[in-house]
């Protein structure tokens, strides 16, 4: 649940306060989301043509970057998905292997306040670069 926090106050940092972050004199074509979306696609942008490999179900937008950059492997393309990809699976994976420790409300408080306060502590004190 502390890594779950943290890789959400990440993404939400990336997403609101990029600019007032420790990420922004990191690589902008991977950390800022403004300019990373685009890894997913090809360049210059064009528009998508058919893969085998939807089976006609998945449509993206434009013409992808490799086979998947825009569905299950995004989180190849840029930070903001790949710690989506982590938060994700940090849940997941507290879901899989939960096995009560008390009262299942009582596991759920503690659960819900670790997962809080790692992303309070991460989103106010560590990732801000303080210049807010």
């Amino acid at each position: 649940m502390i890594i779950a926090g943290a890789c959400n106050a990440i993404m939400d940092t990336l997403q609101f306060n990029f600019d007032n972050s420790i990420f922004k004199n990191r690589t902008p074509n991977f950390w800022n989301p403004k300019k990373s979306w685009v890894n997913k696609y090809s360049q210059p942008l064009e528009p998508y043509r058919k893969k085998w490999y939807y089976f006609g179900i998945v449509t993206p937008k434009f013409k992808e970057s490799f086979p998947f950059s825009t569905t299950i492997l995004v989180s190849l393309t840029d930070a903001w998905h790949l710690f989506q990809k982590v938060t994700w699976s940090c849940l997941i994976g507290a879901v899989v292997l939960y096995e009560p420790v008390n009262i299942q409300a009582i596991d759920f408080i503690v659960y819900y306040a670790t997962f809080t306060t790692s992303f309070t502590i991460y989103y106010d004190q560590i990732l801000s670069s303080g210049k807010v």
